[in-house]
């Protein structure tokens, strides 16, 4: 089973748009600024028609653009289209039947700008003059693009990781596809854009692995990380490259026993004894469901739990990185299994007792998520956040917090993607920057269909939407997380598009 299938849940395509609903304006005096698609119109105070009676029998569509530096394509119901050069206030040439749907879309942004719709959507009973568009510049920028040389990574996937020590200027992925043997790559890359491979996977053939899909975990100057297939048995390996760019097959995966297929990054931890690796496999174990195992330097592997007990709730798929929270646990969640055995869960293990314990099951109704579909995160607060693919209010996916101070942890859904500009389908670790919000990207939706980039407050209110995948960045499908730089500049890795189709990292500045 491929690995990116997996990872992208076949629910994504039944997601709902729900797009805002707009507020319906009065008369009065509309003056419309733009060109193409458009006519002049003042006065326009009782409708674009009248019936035998004297009631409004169609209506017009406009509203307020601000902050526009470019030029600007909008749309209503997919074909009344408009163009705007500079702010104010505009209005569709074509009016609607009274009681008949509206709908203002994006065609076009502007150069370098981003604009987003509030209130673009709804039923007209009267002149809509509400509908809101903001302009912004377009905070996402293609660093590197893969795919320029036949030897170099296709498909980059998860987040990138900052490197220690010397190397905490530099950055670290892996794609899981391309290099020189076309069994995917690890890379470094600059601040500046410059990228190197650092190793290129030759598969099972040469008992090396293949299809890595998540980026290794640095200690020291070495790179430790998981391939999803190759090894002696394709059930994947652990890896170790050195600052040399030699590399070391640890341990190859053999299914029933310790599992199969790892997906996640390794969780290191650090103690006087050394350093103990934590990670998952997202198949085989004793259930057929994956494991969760530790490994040490000094090649001694573990398997701690086995998924898919009969034991009720059963969790199944862990998928996602681990994270080691302030009070010792380590953290995962699975994308199905539980009491709603497509819902997933949440998972929690104590190393010091060598304790497994569910600590939630998503239910995937209006107020639960479904398919958790990135790893934890620790917010500042010192509650853990993450989010799922489906299920919330508008089965778009959900935002969710998970408080450590009770016990077990309390659970709260503090966000539901509501579709149409703002995206759905969240497919990211949430990261928290600066400025204390969330910042998460979607996987689908937005104004082009291919995803967005989001802030969140931890109250649960969305800020603002950055940027919408497929437009000027010509970017979708990104990875799992965002990753801050030493200026406090945000990475992360689109695994599709960009000049050569291959993907590419951006930045938000």
């Amino acid at each position: 089973m491929g690995a990116l299938r997996r990872l992208v849940p076949l629910s994504i395509a039944c997601l709902l748009s729900t797009a805002l609903a707009a507020c319906s304006g009065g008369g009065g005096s509309i003056a419309i600024t733009g060109t193409a698609g458009s006519t002049a119109s003042t006065g326009n105070t009782g409708g674009a028609g009248q019936s035998a009676t004297g009631s409004p029998t169609t209506f017009t569509i406009g509203g307020t653009v601000t902050g526009l530096s470019g030029t600007l394509g909008l749309l209503d119901n997919g074909s009344d289209s408009l163009s705007l050069s500079q702010p104010g206030t505009f209005t569709f040439a074509a009016p609607v039947a009274s009681g008949s749907p509206y709908a203002v879309t994006v065609a076009s942004q502007p150069s370098a700008q981003y604009c987003g719709i509030s209130g673009g959507s709804g039923t007209a009973a009267a002149d809509v003059t509400s509908v809101m568009v903001g302009c912004d510049p377009d905070v996402l920028q293609v660093l590197y693009a893969f795919g320029a040389a036949s030897t170099d990574g296709q498909a980059p996937q998860s987040e990138l990781v900052r490197g220690v020590g010397s190397n905490s200027d530099l950055y670290y992925g892996v794609t899981a596809k391309g290099g020189a043997y076309g069994k995917g790559a690890v890379f470094e890359i600059t601040p500046a854009g410059a990228e190197t491979i650092l190793y290129s996977f030759k598969g099972m053939s040469s008992g090396d692995g293949s299809s890595p899909y998540n980026a290794p975990t640095p200690v020291g100057s070495d790179l430790y990380g998981v391939t999803e297939t190759g090894g002696t048995l394709d059930g994947g390996t652990i890896y170790e490259l050195n600052s040399l760019g030699v590399e070391t097959v640890l341990h190859s995966f053999k299914a029933s026993t310790d599992g199969a297929w790892p997906l996640s990054s390794l969780l290191a931890v650090s103690s006087s004894s050394g350093t103990t690796f934590y990670g998952t496999t997202s198949t085989a174990g004793s259930y057929g469901y994956g494991t969760l195992f530790s490994f040490t330097t000094s090649g001694i592997f573990t398997t701690l739990h086995s998924f898919g007990s009969s034991r009720a709730p059963s969790l199944h798929d862990p998928s996602f990185h681990l994270l080691l929270a302030s009070n010792g646990n380590i953290y995962g969640v699975t994308t199905s299994g539980g009491t709603d055995t497509s819902a997933g869960g949440v998972f929690a293990y104590d190393p010091s007792t060598n304790t497994y314990a569910v600590v939630h099951e998503f239910t995937g109704r209006s107020n639960g998520g479904a398919e958790p579909s990135s790893g934890l995160m620790q917010a500042s607060d010192g509650d853990l956040y993450g989010v799922t693919t489906s299920g919330g209010m508008n089965s778009g996916g959900i935002v969710y917090r998970l408080n450590l101070d009770s016990t077990p942890p309390s659970y709260q859904a503090i966000y539901s993607f509501p579709g149409g500009n703002v995206g759905a389908a969240p497919f990211s670790t949430p990261y928290q920057a600066s400025d204390g919000n969330l910042y998460v990207m979607t996987y689908s939706q937005g104004a082009y269909g291919r995803g967005t980039i989001v802030s969140i407050s931890t109250s649960g209110v969305l800020q603002k939407v950055l940027h919408a995948f497929g437009g000027t960045s010509g970017l979708s499908a990104p990875g799992s997380g965002l990753l801050a730089g030493a200026s406090g500049t945000l990475f992360g890795l689109a695994s599709s598009g960009g000049p050569y189709s291959q993907g590419a990292i951006f930045k938000l500045y």
